[in-house]
């Protein structure tokens, strides 16, 4: 019968073989430690691969750690490309990733797949530890001992992302401390760094070069490959599935249906060790997918960047000429026939209208021109950016080179995030900058930025409307001097754009949030938000900057309610509720809110 109407499971010959393999691999030694039998991931890859090829129903992989190497194609460890309605048992099973410059798993065109019990490392780690032995008067620059066991090989550092610093009894981010990109690293003997961070980093104006302590613990991560990578793919379920330790992202998707489940997942320091990073960047990164995820019970920890981030992008206007329109994106552009997309002023990020594509097709004439590449000048002159896209609308748009465009079916719309632990981490535990969203029952604590941002900006779009959230709780959140506030409306960067009203539709209530270097909630750039119901306490009490928090802060907003909040916080100047002074009568609207002695 056709493969299509009666599943399969994978054949006996190939799962005893596989079976063989593991267990030879089992007997020569500790998995996380030595090399296994090349062929472990010969017999992995063919084990997945007849089973996409069947239509199996499922497949179960021996349990063992495998070694994987680059694929024969050279572009992945591990790549399953249009499987479907198959589901990969991996449990205890953990698959090492050995090149720096490959991608890790990647599942390309793929739908209604499930992976299970899968653990992902790294080795070598893309990653260096140590403790800072001595350091310039000024901050020029750091004498780094390496810890026993880790990397000690600078040459592969050349294009570090930047050095985290920590607290050495608890291990958690040091707090005042920005982000130390480097310029140069010298290994002045076996297992001793010197690192020049370089003038420009941001932040170096604002804290004391003092708050960094001879005996502090210091982290220097490379950018190398994603642990699990989706592309074009459709109603995926990872479930049960950890990462110790990726280059990049540990799950990352990008250009599909989406509908991506991630339940009960782990991204985690590894135990049993002294790591200070689990992965390099996201833990989640989730980009122009047309259906948002569900991502619940799970934990996120020891990343190099955000927990979670689910967005779209800002596309850039190349030139316009009637019903034509020519675009430029950071990288590629989702959008297709049908599409719903709005435009942006780009001076004021005011909407200038929603329009539908009639078609849309890469113009090679515009592509890669000096005017497209220099819409993104941060991204260089690379052949994965600077493509030019044609776009014809249902009617003229009013926009002109610079402007700003938002793929309104692209931005992940309908995202559950629940009941997820996100703990010691850089930068923020969810950004958001999609729509339909909830954000409910999580605990987030020891984040360095602001822990829920429905902020976009930097290239990363769209304006977050219609989300929801509720009931999360949040601790010990804001180490770095450009940290705003615990819960954040409004735009990342840029000067100050007080016409734009754009995030709209949004609640956020019954929240519980207790020492935050900044504001406890900050709402900006929006309209008709409710803010009710929740409980902020030790504002304030860190400081890594010179402007005072407040408990609850608006500006460049209207319909605004702040209703029914307590605040309990400590100092006094921080007990408050700041609303611009620019606000029109009726744009905010504050009662019954609470102010009460802090709990001790």
């Amino acid at each position: 019968m056709n493969h299509r109407y009666r599943r399969r499971h994978i054949s006996a010959a190939t799962l005893v073989a596989a079976v063989i393999l593991a267990l030879l691999a089992v007997v020569a030694g500790s998995a996380a430690a030595q090399s296994q039998p090349a062929g472990d991931q010969v017999a992995l890859r063919k084990l997945i691969a007849d089973a996409v090829t069947s239509g199996a129903a499922s497949v179960r992989i021996p349990p063992g750690v495998y070694r994987l190497g680059p694929d024969p194609a050279g572009t992945a460890h591990l790549r399953v490309k249009g499987a479907h309605d198959l589901e990969i048992d991996a449990r205890d099973v953990t698959v090492i990733l050995t090149d720096a410059r490959t991608s890790g798993i990647f599942f390309q065109d793929c739908r209604k797949v499930r992976l299970r019990g899968l653990s992902v490392d790294c080795d070598p780690l893309m990653f260096t530890q140590g403790r800072v032995a001595a350091i310039e008067p000024q901050g020029q620059w750091y004498d780094l001992a390496i810890d026993p066991g880790y990397r000690d090989d600078a040459e592969a550092f050349a294009n570090p992302r930047p050095m985290s610093i920590f607290e050495p009894g608890t291990r958690e981010y040091k707090t005042g401390i920005p982000d130390l990109f480097l310029g140069r690293i010298e290994k002045t003997a076996p297992g001793h760094w010197r690192v020049y961070p370089v003038a420009g980093t941001p932040g170096r104006d604002r804290f004391p070069v003092r708050e960094v302590r001879v005996g502090d613990l210091a982290a220097i991560p490379f950018f190398g490959p994603a642990g699990l990578t989706c592309r074009g793919c459709a109603d995926m379920v990872f479930e049960g599935v950890t990462i110790y330790q990726t280059g990049s992202m540990a799950f990352h998707e990008h250009g599909g249906e989406g509908g991506t489940t991630l339940r009960n997942c782990r991204v985690m320091r590894k135990p049993g060790t002294t790591r200070l990073l689990s992965t390099n960047a996201d833990g989640y990164h989730c980009k122009n997918m047309r259906r948002g995820p569900l991502v619940e019970g799970c934990l996120f920890e020891g990343m190099h960047d955000d927990a979670i981030n689910v967005h779209t992008q800002f596309s850039r206007v190349l030139a316009a000429d009637g019903e034509t329109v020519w675009v430029v994106p950071m990288y590629e552009e989702p959008s297709k026939a049908g599409d719903k997309i709005e435009f942006f002023d780009q001076a004021t990020m005011k909407s200038l209208g929603i329009y539908a594509i009639r078609d849309i097709a890469i113009d090679e004439r515009r592509s890669h021109q000096p005017d497209a590449y220099a819409l993104f000048p941060e991204m260089g002159r690379q052949p994965y950016n600077g493509w030019a896209y044609r776009l014809r609308l249902d009617q003229a748009a009013p926009v002109k080179y610079g402007d700003s465009m938002e793929a309104l079916a692209c931005m992940g719309s309908g995202f559950v995030i629940r009941n997820n632990t996100f703990r010691t981490h850089r930068y923020r535990s969810i950004l958001a900058t999609s729509s339909g969203g909830l954000i409910e029952d999580n605990h987030i604590e020891g984040c360095t930025f602001d822990a829920i941002a429905l902020t976009p900006g930097g290239g990363q779009g769209g304006f977050a409307r219609d989300i929801v959230v509720r009931s999360n709780t949040i601790r010990h959140t804001g180490m770095v001097p450009w940290h705003h506030a615990a819960i954040r409306v409004g735009l990342e960067d840029g000067p100050p754009r007080y016409a734009s009203r754009e995030n709209r539709d949004i609640t956020i209530e019954d929240n519980l949030i207790e020492d935050v270097a900044g504001d406890g909630i900050m709402v900006s750039n929006a309209a008709n938000v409710v803010v009710r119901g929740n409980t902020i306490e030790d504002v304030g009490l860190r400081r890594v900057s010179a402007r005072v928090p407040a408990a609850i802060e608006v500006f460049a907003v209207g319909g605004v309610t702040i209703d029914s909040n307590t605040i309990l916080a400590t100092p006094a100047e921080s007990a408050r509720v700041a609303v611009d002074p620019k606000a029109a009568p009726g744009d905010v609207n504050v009662h019954g809110n609470r102010i009460e002695p802090a709990r001790r």
